[in-house]
């Protein structure tokens, strides 16, 4: 009877340590499905995360696309703009060779401004009480190469 009685206690202890042993085991089982949570709440969150990435570079392809047309656009507004800016520089260059030529066709006398007696005294009368002199104000007529000039004007225009 004695070995029954330490085969029954082997047995006792032994059944003890599965005992303990599953205690453990369950309990790193339980924290392994707390991680395995964690780890889906954390995959959830990338997964949305990479979304929002695939949305912005979506949104980013279009903005590039807009700005690429932008800059169509703009490049040919420049081509356009250089275009007038050299019409424009080769019809001051006429106009100045006309207004040279015409310079050069006056004879070297003075055109003298030409105003109305009645405006003018009007004038120094109105000056003279606000104290400006009145030869400053005066309007003198148009010379030749000034109407050559606005006809020249008016017909690059």
């Amino acid at each position: 009877m004695n070995w029954l009685l330490i085969l029954d206690l082997v047995m006792v202890a032994l059944l003890a340590a599965t005992v303990v042993s599953a205690v453990v085991l369950y309990r790193r089982l339980g924290r392994l499905r707390r991680a395995q949570d964690d780890m889906r709440a954390l995959t959830d969150a990338l997964s949305a995360s990479v979304q929002r990435a695939e949305d912005g570079v979506g949104h980013l392809r279009i903005s590039a696309e807009t700005l690429k047309a932008d800059v169509s656009q703009a490049d040919e507004i420049v081509a356009d703009l250089h275009d007038l800016v050299e019409r424009a520089s080769a019809a001051a260059d006429r106009l100045e060779a006309s207004i040279r030529q015409t310079r050069s066709q006056q004879p070297a006398t003075t055109v003298a401004p030409s105003v109305e007696p009645t405006a003018a005294k009007a004038g120094e009368d109105a000056g003279r009480s606000m104290g400006v002199d009145s030869d400053a104000d005066a309007i003198p007529a148009r010379s030749r190469s000034e109407r050559a000039l606005i006809d020249a004007l008016r017909l690059a225009d």
